[in-house]
Protein backbone atom coordinates (compact mmCIF):
# COMPACT_ATOMS: atom_id res chain seq x y z
CA UNK A 1 0.00 0.00 0.00
CA UNK A 2 1.42 3.51 -0.83
CA UNK A 3 0.53 6.45 0.87
CA UNK A 4 0.98 10.83 -0.18
CA UNK A 5 1.63 12.64 2.55
CA UNK A 6 0.93 16.97 1.58
CA UNK A 7 3.03 19.27 3.33
CA UNK A 8 2.43 23.13 3.39
CA UNK A 9 6.19 23.44 4.06
CA UNK A 10 9.14 21.90 2.22
CA UNK A 11 10.66 21.69 5.66
CA UNK A 12 9.01 18.04 5.83
CA UNK A 13 7.65 18.98 9.80
CA UNK A 14 5.72 17.81 12.29
CA UNK A 15 2.96 17.02 10.22
CA UNK A 16 4.47 14.60 7.85
CA UNK A 17 6.29 12.75 10.56
CA UNK A 18 2.44 12.69 11.90
CA UNK A 19 1.13 11.40 8.72
CA UNK A 20 3.76 8.93 8.51
CA UNK A 21 2.97 7.06 11.73
CA UNK A 22 -0.47 6.88 10.88
CA UNK A 23 0.42 5.26 7.54
CA UNK A 24 3.04 3.07 9.34
CA UNK A 25 0.39 1.82 11.42
CA UNK A 26 -2.08 1.22 8.77
CA UNK A 27 0.43 -1.19 6.45
CA UNK A 28 1.36 1.51 4.19
CA UNK A 29 5.09 0.13 3.07
CA UNK A 30 5.62 3.49 0.38
CA UNK A 31 4.82 7.03 1.40
CA UNK A 32 5.22 9.89 -0.75
CA UNK A 33 6.00 13.37 0.67
CA UNK A 34 4.77 16.06 -1.85
CA UNK A 35 5.65 19.61 -0.46
CA UNK A 36 3.16 22.23 -2.48
CA UNK A 37 5.37 25.25 -2.72
CA UNK A 38 9.57 25.04 -1.86
CA UNK A 39 10.88 26.96 0.46
CA UNK A 40 15.04 27.67 -0.35
CA UNK A 41 16.06 28.43 2.67
CA UNK A 42 15.38 25.51 4.01
CA UNK A 43 17.33 22.94 1.14
CA UNK A 44 20.11 22.39 3.48
CA UNK A 45 18.53 20.67 6.16
CA UNK A 46 16.02 18.40 3.68
CA UNK A 47 18.72 15.48 4.03
CA UNK A 48 18.10 15.54 7.40
CA UNK A 49 14.96 15.72 7.56
CA UNK A 50 14.45 12.94 5.31
CA UNK A 51 16.98 10.65 6.76
CA UNK A 52 15.20 11.47 10.33
CA UNK A 53 12.10 10.20 8.56
CA UNK A 54 13.70 6.79 7.24
CA UNK A 55 14.93 6.35 10.88
CA UNK A 56 11.70 6.10 12.84
CA UNK A 57 9.99 4.50 9.52
CA UNK A 58 12.38 1.75 8.85
CA UNK A 59 9.91 -0.29 7.24
CA UNK A 60 8.42 2.40 4.87
CA UNK A 61 9.87 3.43 1.63
CA UNK A 62 9.85 7.12 2.09
CA UNK A 63 10.23 9.24 -0.98
CA UNK A 64 9.92 12.95 -1.94
CA UNK A 65 8.40 14.71 -5.03
CA UNK A 66 9.47 18.52 -6.16
CA UNK A 67 7.29 21.29 -5.36
CA UNK A 68 3.42 20.58 -6.26
CA UNK A 69 3.32 24.40 -6.47
CA UNK A 70 6.38 25.11 -8.70
CA UNK A 71 4.71 23.25 -11.85
CA UNK A 72 3.52 24.79 -14.68
CA UNK A 73 0.15 23.47 -14.02
CA UNK A 74 -0.46 25.12 -10.29
CA UNK A 75 1.80 28.44 -11.88
CA UNK A 76 -0.99 28.38 -14.48
CA UNK A 77 -3.78 27.92 -12.57
CA UNK A 78 -2.98 31.04 -9.88
CA UNK A 79 -2.06 33.22 -12.72
CA UNK A 80 -5.80 32.19 -14.08
CA UNK A 81 -7.50 32.74 -11.25
CA UNK A 82 -5.54 35.83 -10.59
CA UNK A 83 -6.75 37.77 -13.66
CA UNK A 84 -10.15 36.73 -13.15
CA UNK A 85 -10.26 38.53 -9.78
CA UNK A 86 -9.04 41.61 -11.47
Amino acid sequence: MQAIVWTSDFAIGIDAIVELTKTSAGGATQATIVPLYARPHLSPHLSHWLAELRRRHPTTTISLTPAVGETDEVVQALASATLKLL
